[in-house]
């Protein structure tokens, strides 16, 4: 009987967890799992949506600063006609060129003489003209020779959740103001 009675406390007086405690600690646990995942696929959405941003921007860029290096090098008179959303000039390699917005690949692109796709997924492409005094000029009534600034404005598409982007530049051809010596 004495053993009997040790052998019951031995067991009553050991420590341990019991199911309530067991369950307890997995809903904290888990609660606390899902939070830090929430979180975690939180960031990575955030820095996929600023790589790609960054991304889109830097393309944007790169064909304003295409077009622009292009543009800076015509001569007075290069300019062969001209439209709200394209240009045709005499490029400075003495070749006829152009910047347009057409259908490519089933996406709205601006392209470079037609053929060279300069920058996909655009929504918008405009070209807007000024004369010498800054004045605005309409492509159905100015003339070409009235051309002094070029200003591009592109708003891409948007991607994913990301808005739509909008940069401009504006192009003053050196030889317009007087930089004969342009190199």
């Amino acid at each position: 009987m004495m053993f009997g009675f040790l052998f019951q406390n031995k067991y009553r007086n050991r420590k341990g967890f019991t199911l309530v405690e067991t369950l307890l600690a997995l809903i904290v646990t888990g609660a606390i799992f899902t939070i830090v995942a929430q979180s975690m696929i939180q960031q990575t959405e955030t820095y996929s949506f600023i790589v790609n941003r960054k991304s889109t921007i830097g393309d944007v860029r790169r064909a304003l600063r295409d077009m622009n290096y292009e543009l800076l090098r015509i001569q007075d008179g290069d300019i062969q006609d001209f439209a709200e959303d394209s240009i045709e000039f005499i490029d400075a390699d003495g070749n006829n060129s152009s910047y347009e917005v057409g259908l490519f690949n089933n996406e709205l692109s601006i392209t470079k003489g037609g053929n060279d796709v300069l920058l996909p997924g655009v929504s918008s492409f405009v070209i807007e003209y000024e004369d010498g005094m800054g004045n605005s000029l309409d492509p159905a009534v100015s003339s070409v020779e009235d051309v002094v600034r070029i200003k591009f404005i592109i708003t891409t598409q948007p991607k994913n959740d990301e808005p739509p982007i909008t940069l401009s530049t504006t192009v003053i051809p050196r030889d317009f103001i007087g930089y004969s010596n342009y190199q």
